[in-house]
């Protein structure tokens, strides 16, 4: 082998090196960490619900003269923003439990993954399931802190998942893969929204087996 062959091998591997060191330091995870503010959390859920509600009068009054143009889809936007930011909706679950408040908690989670967990458990009020479902979560009241971790690329791309990270008062500390996914709501072309796909009962599963003595 000449030195010209040699030269050539050592360069083609310099560019391999280079390149491959560039793939790893672009495609290595961003992490981001963000601990939840309780308050805020139960406040956006009774803001939620208001809006909503006027969002129903709107509907209703959508032929008076009481309602100025405009008024009805700027509400619908406003509700479907909320729910286009992945931790918004845990952090709209979190504020259900936090205000005990089931309808809100169910509304945070995918239909079918939630009537599955529903109707795992023999008891015929799905309402008082879902209840302990809560209560389970929060280890009767005991949750007082939740960090979400969210990992992206440098390219700005975010996995459909979030880490949530369960602080409790006795000292237990649980991480939870929290898995979502956009549905449609079927009111507008784009108005896709995310809903928790982990079902209740995963979540459940790995508090109990991370809390136990």
């Amino acid at each position: 082998m000449n030195r010209t062959q040699k030269g050539l091998i050592v360069l083609v591997v310099v560019l391999i090196s280079s390149i491959a060191c560039i793939f790893f330091f672009m495609t290595k995870p961003v992490i981001s960490e963000e601990s939840l503010e309780f308050e805020r959390a139960k406040e956006n859920v009774l803001e939620l619900y208001e809006k909503a509600k006027a969002q129903e009068n709107a509907h209703k009054w959508v032929h008076s003269d009481r309602v100025e143009g405009g008024y009805e889809e700027s509400l619908d936007e406003e509700i479907i923003e909320f729910y286009n930011q992945k931790k918004n909706v845990i952090e709209f679950m979190i504020g259900a439990i936090l205000l005990d408040d089931v309808d809100a908690f169910v509304e945070s989670f995918d239909m079918q993954t939630l009537s599955e967990d529903l109707y795992s458990v023999d008891e015929v009020d799905k309402y008082e399931v879902a209840k302990e479902f809560m209560d389970a979560i929060s280890r009767e009241g005991r949750l007082e802190g939740v960090t979400l971790i969210q990992e992206k690329t440098v390219f700005g791309i975010e996995k459909e998942e979030l880490r949530a990270v369960l602080f409790y008062e006795d000292g237990v500390e649980v991480e939870v893969l929290m898995v979502l996914k956009k549905v449609h709501t079927f009111h507008h072309q784009h108005d896709d929204v995310y809903v928790i796909t982990t079902s209740p009962l995963e979540i459940i599963g790995e508090i109990r087996n991370n809390s136990k003595s």
